[in-house]
């Protein structure tokens, strides 16, 4: 007897220390939760905060937590955290040289409770919560009108092709909750999926072809809370920006604000800089670089005349009023020129004839054929070339040289106004895409680190592929097949839309990064949204602004 109550003793007591066991495990979850909401708060104040904690204790539970910033550099400790945050490029930690995010921290958390002890492991980083696998997400209606396209790809460097899905959470059972409409000479296409929560049959009414299918009564879409008011009047301290009155803004690293309304009557170019605008923002011209922008009421501005393709180059932009997108309508207003400019009209048909033969050349062949010295493919690239820049020597394919610089002689002679300014930086830019690297910029290398610095593709193909850097060969592709041979007019913006309003978006634009809309999306004339993955992802495009959260939960 006296051995089955010993037995019974110890086995209550085993149960009952892996019950407290159990009971402490949890408790510091609870309190390695509360440093990694304090971190977050620490970061959203500081982003380069590194001071820590050292046994900070819990305000109304027992408990208590540290967290230590490695500052110096290697060997690093698993117990040590790293802020990466202001870092384009993956850091190092425990786990190994790229164990840290580009733009994000690993945040290393041991709680205590009594005699317990936890450690939790998290990435955290701008734009945690903001994870986007849409190419489009709406709260509202869709509606699509005239010519459109929405594809995908893996990233700016990876043209590899991902699935552009389309998806509102409009509920109940309203009927047309994503339409397309357009002449019968156009077409709309989504490699993708399109998916309405909508109970309605009719709740999509494409008429266009949809490569993915499409689907009604789809569960909603998870979107983000995303503090926009707060966000900028925590940086109501930061300096007014220097507006150039006479042409392009540039701003530099740093925090701007802007107490009220802000118009900018050129374009905008960010340098890793966050603008927060407490009222209107409306650009004349375009938003381009790399950098975040919040807005309290609306948004407005214009498409750019170029796109970098650079990995690590796009704009946040955070509205919480609606946002406008313009293009300039630059196909029509070639057409009205060449009605009455019989030179205009024939260089301009000759160079849309160059570029839909470079098009299919291009899109036939590898960076192997069309960089080889002795392939017939590189010496049809470069007549190509020949006649669409000044690349000197014979004139090249169909008899014709320098058509894109030519039309931006031309249309510079015409009236002034902002169409004719875009569509001169518009023809210079394919001018310059085209150009030699050992012509016009001393040697591809140069060429290459040009595009590099400053995301200027100016001879980017012909560097690329002389020098077959099949490593850059991604970027290439980007760049080149979103030209748009057959819209010349047409401009684009790089990078990504979060917006507690409306999205209206007009008149030949290639949007290349994604939307998140929490009202309804409007698409005319045009457009081509073309899906980026890698801009919502640790790291990406959209770590430049929103709330710091957790991107991941590392394994311990």
């Amino acid at each position: 007897m006296l051995v089955m109550v010993l037995g019974l003793f110890a086995t209550t007591r085993g149960q009952f220390s892996l019950s407290r066991n159990y009971s402490g495990q949890t408790a510091c979850l609870y309190v390695a939760e509360a440093a990694i909401a304090d971190a977050i708060q620490e970061l959203r104040q500081n982003a380069g905060w590194n001071a820590g904690f050292n046994g900070k204790p819990m305000q109304n539970s027992p408990g208590q937590y540290w967290v230590t910033f490695n500052t110096t550099g290697p060997p690093y400790s698993n117990l040590q955290s790293v802020n990466n945050m202001g870092n384009s490029a993956a850091a190092a930690n425990y786990r190994s040289p790229t164990g840290v995010p580009a733009r994000s921290v690993s945040l290393v958390v041991r709680a205590r409770v009594g005699t317990t002890e936890r450690v939790v492991e998290v990435i955290l980083c701008r734009g945690g919560d903001l994870e986007l696998n849409h190419a489009m997400l709406a709260e509202q209606g869709i509606a699509m009108q005239g010519d459109v396209l929405i594809d995908g790809i893996a990233g700016l460097s990876d043209a590899t092709r991902v699935n552009a899905n389309v998806h509102t959470n409009v509920s109940g059972a309203l009927a047309n909750t994503v339409t397309w409409s357009g002449l019968p000479t156009e077409s709309a296409l989504v490699d993708g999926r399109v998916t309405s929560t909508s109970t309605n049959p009719s709740a999509i009414n494409m008429g266009a072809a949809v490569l993915g299918g499409s689907q009604y009564g789809v569960p909603p879409a998870r979107f983000p809370s995303v503090d926009i008011p707060g966000t900028i009047s925590s940086k109501s301290a930061a300096p007014a920006p220097a507006i150039n009155m006479g042409g392009a803004t540039l701003l530099p690293s740093g925090d701007y604000y802007v107490a009220g309304n802000l118009t900018v009557p050129g374009d905008l170019e960010l340098n890793g800089a966050n603008l927060y605008v407490n009222g209107d923002l409306t650009v004349v011209g375009s938003i381009s670089g790399d950098g975040s922008v919040f807005v309290q009421d609306e948004t407005t501005f214009s498409g750019d005349a170029n796109i970098t393709g650079l990995p690590d180059q796009g704009i946040a932009l955070f509205s919480e009023g609606s946002v406008t997108l313009n293009g300039f309508d630059g196909n029509n207003y070639l057409s009205t020129l060449a009605a009455t400019d019989p030179v205009l009209a024939a260089d301009w048909a000759n160079a849309q004839a160059v570029l839909a033969d470079f098009d299919a050349h291009f899109k036939a062949n590898t960076i192997a054929t069309l960089g080889s010295g002795v392939d017939p493919a590189r010496v049809t690239r470069v007549e190509m070339q020949k006649a669409l820049t000044n690349f000197g020597g014979a004139p090249g394919h169909l008899g014709q040289s320098n058509l894109a610089g030519k039309l931006a002689s031309q249309i510079a002679l015409k009236p002034a106004g902002p169409t004719r300014d875009f569509m001169v930086k518009k023809f210079t830019w394919v001018s310059d895409m085209f150009k030699g690297g050992g012509t016009h910029y001393g040697g591809d290398s140069n060429a290459i680190t040009q595009w590099q610095l400053t995301g200027n593709p100016g001879a980017l193909l012909d560097s690329v592929a002389d020098m077959n850097r099949v490593d850059l060969w991604g970027s290439v592709s980007t760049i080149y097949t979103r030209i748009g041979f057959d819209r010349l007019g047409t401009s684009y913006f790089q990078g990504a839309v979060y917006t507690n309003g409306d999205f209206t978006a007009s008149n030949e634009l290639v949007i290349v990064g994604g939307l998140m809309v929490r009202g309804g999306v409007s698409l005319n004339n045009g457009i081509q949204l073309t899906y980026v993955r890698d801009m919502f992802e640790p790291g990406g495009v959209f770590s430049n602004g929103g709330p710091i959260g957790v991107a991941a939960w590392m394994s311990r």
